[in-house]
């Protein structure tokens, strides 16, 4: 886009809503963090997203989002979600689905199955096994999520126009995801219920943890613990398998970053490894963040302003005075451009040099989902 390496942009939405489009890192820093309470998600998001996760933290502001923070967040035990047996029973079945005849295969399509696989393993005890059986239901789940996605952005786009668009197809694949989740939350639910009258726990029956019944143990309510369990599904399936395309896509260009990349890994002997010699593999995060960094996940995001509030950059004749943001105004964040700006990573922006992680630290120059109180709970 011509002049995105100035501060801010004034645009309008489909709705005439007033926009702001920033790179700048001190604006965001501000929007997301210092001054996090003069802004929400939003209408837009929410109108995005009503009619698959109505009641999801992705989509709620406020107390509403506190709440539903606090619901979630006895659940990411880190001894249990860092547990890799689950992780690696699936991967099993991940090399087994990638031919070995030298035919051409689409890794991306693999991953989606494979984060699908272990996501709802995870989340539900219980997975759909889409890599071992892709013209099954795994396989009509994994469309109904491509099409709901599509809904969302579709409807984002539309604004307030949204509702007069009719997409019949795409809300039948939201009614196949509220009915597979409809089927596991019903199934918590009554596990809980029996195990309060035994006066034991619902992961008790299973001798395993399961993510669905941690939450069941703070709430009844189907509709809301659905919405909620949707949110983390999606979170968790997407981001995954796009950012292992993308890794994959750059390691099939760099040589010389795969071959350090498998000494890397070489130096665990062949045996799996524990969660902390994962964290150990210093050459796999640089190349995971330098993956991130030129293919963000998430491309940008934005907020609401619920009051004039102001940035500090993006006002006066060489905009680096602070500008006015009136209320109901959008901010909008592009992380794909922030991220290839060469005031700020030097003239091999957009050179894939995992190298560049060595020295660098966490900044706001960088941002993987976002940052402030509402970065990834599950991080």
């Amino acid at each position: 886009m011509e002049n995105m390496d100035l501060p801010l942009r004034r645009l309008y939405h489909i709705d005439s809503i007033e926009k702001f489009l920033t790179i700048e890192p001190d604006n965001i820093q501000t929007v997301l963090a210092t001054n996090f309470k003069d802004y929400e998600l939003g209408t837009p998001r929410r109108r995005a997203f009503a009619s698959l996760l109505a009641n999801s933290i992705l989509v709620a502001d406020g107390p509403e989002w506190e709440n539903s923070r606090a619901f979630h967040k006895p659940s990411f035990n880190r001894s249990q979600v860092g547990d890799l047996a689950t992780l690696e029973f699936h991967v099993q079945h991940l090399l087994d689905a990638i031919l070995r005849d030298g035919s051409t295969l689409d890794l991306a399509e693999l991953f989606l199955r494979y984060t699908a696989d272990v996501t709802t393993d995870f989340m539900f005890g219980e997975s759909i096994s889409s890599l071992l059986r892709p013209d099954a239901f795994g396989g009509e789940m994994t469309k109904a999520c491509r099409d709901v996605q599509l809904l969302a952005e579709s409807r984002f786009r539309l604004g307030t126009f949204a509702d007069w668009v009719p997409q019949p197809a795409a809300y039948r694949s939201v009614r196949t995801i509220h009915d597979y989740m409809d089927s596991h939350v019903k199934r918590a639910i009554q596990q809980r219920r029996a195990s309060r009258q035994r006066g034991g726990e619902a992961t008790e029956e299973t001798g395993r943890y399961i993510f669905m019944n941690e939450l069941a143990k703070q709430t009844e309510d189907s509709i809301v613990l659905r919405d909620q369990l949707g949110g983390i599904f999606f979170a968790g399936r997407d981001t995954t398998a796009t950012l292992l395309s993308s890794l994959f896509f750059v390691l099939a260009r760099e040589p010389f970053a795969w071959k350090r990349l498998r000494e890397d890994v070489d130096s665990l002997g062949g045996r799996k490894p524990t969660l902390e010699e994962l964290k150990q593999l210093k050459y796999l995060g640089f190349c995971l963040n330098e993956t991130f960094r030129l293919y963000p996940i998430v491309h940008g995001t934005n907020r609401v302003a619920t009051k004039d509030t102001v940035l500090p950059k993006g006002g006066g004749p060489d905009e680096q005075s602070t500008v006015l943001v009136t209320k109901a105004t959008l901010v909008a964040f592009n992380f794909a451009a922030l991220h290839l700006r060469k005031d700020l990573w030097g003239d091999d922006a957009e050179d894939f040099r995992p190298e560049r992680w060595e020295d660098e630290k966490a900044s706001w120059e960088f941002l993987l989902f976002g940052g402030g109180p509402r970065n990834g709970i599950g991080r």
